[in-house]
């Protein structure tokens, strides 16, 4: 009878020990699957270079027929004329590039008789821009605004680029009619007394 009970529970300790191990198999037996990927990339090359050549814009004297009394201040007058400057751009990016511009003008002053009269044209790429119906600065100044802004080209990626895309001009015609001379004399007796009355500034 004690053999027997031996038996029973050396078979129950076989059971057990076969149910550990069981146990133990199915906690540390797992799947695993893994993958990877790596890459590399550097930023996109840009390598434009603009520069305005040939700037003459405004000037202290036009010739021997017009001159400012000081040597720090640019003047404009009736037959006088300049270049603000032809903006050449030049090099190759790896990314499709758009060349656009813009022009900032400020006008002070222009006012003959109470009313707006601003006679110098600004031409773009040799086109002159019609101010003549223009009434007040702000309209002068969306203009020139908007015939600048009409100059854009287009480049796809690793073209090289090499254009004078943009030209700005200016001129004081000497007389368009008897009218305008006259207020064109006016504007000149204005800054005489003072010289900060007509005043302009043009950025590209």
């Amino acid at each position: 009878m004690k053999k027997n009970r031996m038996m029973r529970v050396a078979s129950a300790l076989l059971v057990a020990a076969l149910l550990s191990t069981c146990a133990i198999s199915g906690t540390f037996a797992k799947y695993t699957t893994t993958n990877s990927g790596t890459d590399t990339a550097r930023v996109a090359k840009w390598g434009i270079n603009i520069v305005a050549t040939g700037v003459k814009a405004f000037a202290n004297e036009y010739g021997t027929t017009v001159e400012s009394d000081t040597t720090d201040e640019k003047i404009v007058a009736p037959g006088t004329d300049g270049e603000f400057g032809k903006f050449t751009i030049t090099g190759t990016t790896e990314v499709a590039t758009k060349v656009t511009f813009d022009a900032t003008v400020t006008l002070t002053g222009w006012i003959v008789d109470e009313a707006f009269y601003c006679p110098i044209v600004i031409s773009v790429n040799g086109v002159a821009v019609d101010t003549s119906a223009c009434t007040s600065a702000d309209e002068y100044k969306a203009a020139v605004s908007n015939a600048v802004k009409a100059v854009s080209e287009t480049f796809d990626p690793n073209t090289p680029i090499d254009t004078d895309a943009l030209t700005v001009e200016w001129s004081w015609p000497f007389s368009t009619s008897a009218a305008n001379d006259a207020k064109d004399t006016k504007l000149g007796e204005q800054n005489a007394t003072d010289e900060n009355t007509n005043k302009i500034t043009v950025e590209i």
